[in-house]
């Protein structure tokens, strides 16, 4: 236990430093395409090649006991043997000697766990995207991880709350305090720049891409003709009015991308930063939704370098609209949108809602895990997460090819061929292999989770003292 500790106390400081390297970046005003880095693309050493699948009936309720020879595997169409069959249970005292037998690696005493060991909990993390979340959801946000901490916090798990701009600070830490994840909870606020338009008449993004982006040449007429009449412009100032919205949509895009950008950027940098924890983690994704800028941003690019990465360390997102039940913002009465008699605004804007939850669907269905959208039921959606992830089946077969050994290879199909009405949960990629241990990192130490922040769990007044900073 204290060996597990420990790693995770480094793997806090280092997403600490990697988050706050990623705030000082200023985005571009155009971004242009970023290079695939190399670690897009792994070269497995092994002879096997693994993926973690979850199975569940009509009434979405993992299903048990299923056997190897139930399961058929489709690699790039080919059919392909199951190597390596396990039921897993996930933070279980054997998950990583499992997954280190599935790769094909033997797990030698110093590589391995003690089995002796109590299960070693659960790896959590809260990722707020607080680059768009709006206060509403702010609050549904602390209500529901509140909720977490106070009734679902297993007595072993390892939970961090983190967050896209880095405002909590060194508390972005792994721990099963509840203290020390109130007082991190307690430092998630609003974001400058994060509150809806107040212009009249109101825009949002979307409407701005539209504009921009899909170059809707009625849409940017309507806009015209309400700022015409929210300003209380003659006809003649037409050509003012035109300014004003084509300078107001083009600066909405660029602070988007740029949010997006750094939203995703903070993503990786703790996806990278997990791969150095053993097991399967999960990651809820909180967020109001975003833009994606297929057309005018490197938005695709930085998508799939999330999810590969999260599949490389073994996570599976979970993510949740925090906006919960609500319309399209033209049809929002909070709003204050004047009135469009043409029709034309609230025809084209009326696919908002769905368009910025796409990137959500992508996040969960590339790694798999779920989206957990258009619901009030923010706290279900966290409990019904935790006892889908708390169980797994670990397949893995041998690659024919260097396509097939890369972790980014999405060609793979898995269903159960005796029991066609279930359905097969898994990622678009492969898990990553369990990262090698060295002798150093077996040896026994004192050094606990919460020593980041100079305490121990045993001395409440430091701890008081700390989360005051």
């Amino acid at each position: 236990m204290r060996r597990t500790t420990a790693l995770m106390a480094i793997v806090c400081l280092g997403f600490l430093a990697l988050n706050a390297q990623a705030q000082k970046k200023k985005p571009t005003p155009t971004p242009t395409p970023a290079p695939i880095e190399q670690d897009d693309v792994v070269r497995v050493s092994t002879e096997l090649v693994q993926t973690d699948v979850m199975v569940f009936d009509k009434e979405g309720k993992f299903v048990s006991g299923l056997q190897r020879e139930q399961f058929e595997l489709v690699v790039g169409d080919k059919p392909q043997p199951i190597s390596f069959f396990e039921s897993v249970v996930t933070g279980g005292r054997s998950e990583e000697t499992v997954l280190r037998a599935a790769s094909g690696k033997k797990a030698s005493p110093a590589a391995g766990v003690d089995e002796s060991a109590s299960d070693r909990g659960r790896t959590i993390l809260f990722f707020v995207n607080d680059l768009h979340l709006e206060p509403g959801s702010l609050a549904r946000t602390h209500k529901t991880i509140s909720n977490f901490i106070d009734h679902m916090l297993g007595p072993n798990d390892q939970v961090a709350i983190t967050s896209a701009s880095g405002q909590i600070g060194f508390l972005q830490q792994l721990t099963n305090n509840p203290a020390v994840l109130r007082a991190a909870l307690d430092r998630l606020n609003m974001v400058p720049g994060a509150t809806p338009d107040t212009q009249r008449p109101y825009m949002s993004p979307y409407a701005a891409y539209l504009i921009v982006e899909r170059h809707d040449r009625e849409l940017f007429e309507a806009y015209i003709d309400q700022t015409l009449k929210a300003n209380s412009m003659p006809p003649s100032d037409r050509p003012i009015a035109a300014s004003m919205v084509e300078q107001r949509t083009r600066t909405m895009v660029r602070q988007s991308d740029a949010a997006v950008k750094n939203a995703l950027s903070s993503l990786v940098n703790l996806m990278r930063v997990t791969s150095k924890l053993p097991g399967r983690k999960l990651v809820f994704f909180i967020s109001d939704g975003f833009m994606p800028n297929f057309t005018g941003s490197d938005f695709t690019a930085m998508m799939d370098r999330a999810t590969s990465i999260a599949n490389r360390s073994s996570v599976v997102i979970y993510s949740i609209d925090a906006r919960g039940l609500t319309t399209d913002s033209m049809f929002d009465a909070s709003n204050g949108g004047g009135f469009d008699p043409s029709g034309i605004m609230q025809s084209r804007l009326s696919g908002e809602r769905t368009f910025m939850q796409e990137p959500l669907h992508a996040l969960a269905a590339d790694t798999g895990g779920r989206a957990v959208l258009n619901s009030n039921d923010l706290t279900g959606g966290i409990a019904r997460a935790l006892d889908e992830t708390s169980r797994y089946y670990l397949l893995a077969w041998r690659p024919e090819n260097d396509a097939q050994r890369a972790s980014n290879f999405k060609k793979i199909k898995i269903r159960i061929t005796d029991r066609p009405d279930l359905k097969v949960q898994l990622r678009r990629g492969y898990l990553g292999a369990p990262p090698e241990k060295s002798k150093a990192t077996v040896q026994p130490t004192s050094v606990e989770t919460t020593d980041v922040l100079g305490v121990t769990e045993s001395s409440s007044e430091e701890l008081r003292a700390a989360v005051a900073l």
